[in-house]
């Protein structure tokens, strides 16, 4: 199944915070979670433009030198080994319930204990609700990774972030999805 990518956004928060949004078109109306990561949805090309792409090459190349692109290269999404994600490592939340989750986390949190990340989630929270006003929330159905939740044999020895939230959306009887990541790292 082909993605068409629509919109793209990134927000830097407080320096170590970022929130990415993405809206892109399926082919087909109605993917389902596994479709969609079986289409590569979490290929790094839809989570930066493509001059941010290269640079981040340029970068890779000056530190570690020069790689081919059929050099087996270990790919990391979030804290997790990108292969091993798979439609099990999201929570099918609606609306409500999605907003609730948020809510849970800037209460286990909030701003006396962890105000670092209470603050920047809370950041997120905002944006995010403003960015999904335009598409139907009400509607939509929110698929939810935390990468902490995820097994630990799919996750990397190395992990440099405090959270990383994936949610994917979709919206029945179209082929509009929308992909959002919340991290602090």
């Amino acid at each position: 199944m082909k993605l068409k990518h629509i919109e793209h956004e990134m927000k830097i928060i407080e320096t170590n915070g970022f929130f990415v949004f993405n809206i892109l078109e399926s082919e087909h109306l109605n993917p389902t979670i596994s479709d969609l990561l079986e289409s590569n949805l979490l290929n790094e090309a839809y989570f930066y433009p493509k001059e941010e792409i290269k640079r981040r090459k340029q970068e890779w190349n000056e530190i570690f030198g020069p790689h081919s692109e059929e050099t087996d290269i270990l790919k990391i999404y979030g804290s997790i080994l990108q292969d091993r994600i798979d439609s099990t490592d999201f929570y099918e939340l609606n609306y409500k319930e999605y907003l609730e989750k948020i809510d849970n986390y800037l209460s286990e949190w909030s701003d006396e204990v962890v105000p670092y990340l209470f603050n920047t989630l809370k950041s997120h929270h905002f944006y995010s609700i403003e960015k999904l006003k335009s598409e139907n929330p009400e509607k939509r159905k929110f698929f939810f990774m935390d990468d902490e939740f995820v097994e630990k044999s799919k996750q990397s020895e190395t992990n440099i972030y405090e959270f990383f939230f994936t949610i994917i959306s979709t919206l029945k009887n179209s082929n509009r999805i929308i992909v959002m990541n919340f991290g602090y790292d």
